[in-house]
């Protein structure tokens, strides 16, 4: 007798509405949020532990934030902080029109200290929420979430001009001229002393950070696309997602890796250096990140709306009918 290995899956019910953003995991749960600015907790064994609601309406974009038991949710109208283990609101903070999150801008962890931003400063808040200290940021600001490397803050402003900012002091260390204007919620993505953002309009720069300098500059699409969401890295390439379509790059030299691919419903993830997406016709895909291959697929009974992440050796996404699906990649054919 031979055995089939089947895909094990786990569908947790969690809103009524369509989840958001992305998915982040703490120990033993997964945080998630929906459409309507809704925060919840669920257990891998698919029971809700918690749900919090937030002033935050239209968050379709907005993400949770898991760092050291503490849980933060932004959008357009406030930042709350969430105890992780009992969903207690430990700290409320109402936005006024330059404050806003808008589109999926958040709040970043570094080391116990929190980085919330604004358009014109970067707030620096303890684990509570508690502002400590801030960093104005210079004319015209920023529509961006930052990022940390080596105690340094990296975040480009609406002209496009890209800062390494020392954490500590909040003394600017360098400023490089890119073609990435107008970023808009998305975070820098660093990998091996590179970084790598995109501006509004689909203008993808890569910086060397050690040489602080532009490493390559490349348009994904020559009318221009609309890009909100951070750029994800596999060992092979940089992916973009932009209307609907994942782009990919290499890494070294921003060239095409392989056809754009479309139909996809959320920005894609990158799990056990796969590239996990979700498509129209309520599919997950797994794909090779070298050549854009589909290596494996799985039906689903609705359309993945999250960004996957990667659980305990699982793929963990939200959906359009407001699940988290919990499914084995070793077991998908």
């Amino acid at each position: 007798m031979e055995l089939e290995t089947r895909p094990f899956r786990k569908v947790i019910s969690v809103s009524e509405s369509a989840l958001a953003g992305s998915l982040t995991t703490g120990p033993r749960l997964i945080f998630s949020s929906d459409s309507e600015g809704t925060v919840y907790a669920s257990n891998s064994e698919g029971r809700q532990i918690w749900k919090v609601s937030t002033d935050n309406r239209s968050a379709e974009n907005s993400s949770p934030v898991y760092a050291d038991g503490t849980v933060y949710f932004s959008g357009p109208r406030e930042l709350v902080t969430i105890d992780a283990a009992d969903g207690r609101v430990v700290h409320r903070q109402a936005f006024d029109a330059s404050s806003a999150h808008l589109f999926g801008r958040r709040v970043v962890a570094y080391g116990s200290q929190r980085i919330l931003p604004g358009n014109d400063e970067l707030s620096i808040l303890d684990k509570n929420g508690k502002e400590l200290r801030s960093i104005r940021l210079e004319k015209p600001g920023s529509l961006m979430t930052p990022a940390v490397w080596q105690d340094n803050i990296l975040i480009a402003d609406q002209k496009g001009l890209f800062y390494i900012i020392d954490a500590a002091s909040g003394s600017v260390e360098s400023r490089i001229v890119t073609g990435g204007l107008q970023p808009v919620a998305l975070s820098v993505t660093v990998r091996d002393n590179l970084a790598y953002f995109s501006g509004r309009k689909g203008d993808v720069v890569c910086i060397n950070l050690d040489e602080a300098g532009v490493k390559w500059e490349k348009r994904l699409a020559e009318q221009g696309v609309q890009v909100f969401s951070d750029i994800v890295c596999s060992s092979s390439g940089a992916y973009v997602f932009a209307e609907g379509t994942v782009y990919a790059l290499d890494l070294n030299s921003g060239e095409e890796l392989f056809p754009p691919i479309g139909g996809i419903t959320a920005p894609p993830g990158v799990i056990q250096n796969t590239l996990v997406v979700g498509s129209i016709d309520s599919r997950l895909l797994i794909i090779d990140p070298a050549d854009g291959k589909v290596l494996k697929t799985f039906s689903l009974d609705s359309t993945v709306s999250t960004r996957p992440v990667e659980l305990n050796g699982r793929i963990a996404a939200g959906t359009s009918d407001g699940t988290v699906i919990l499914v084995d990649p070793e077991g998908i054919r």
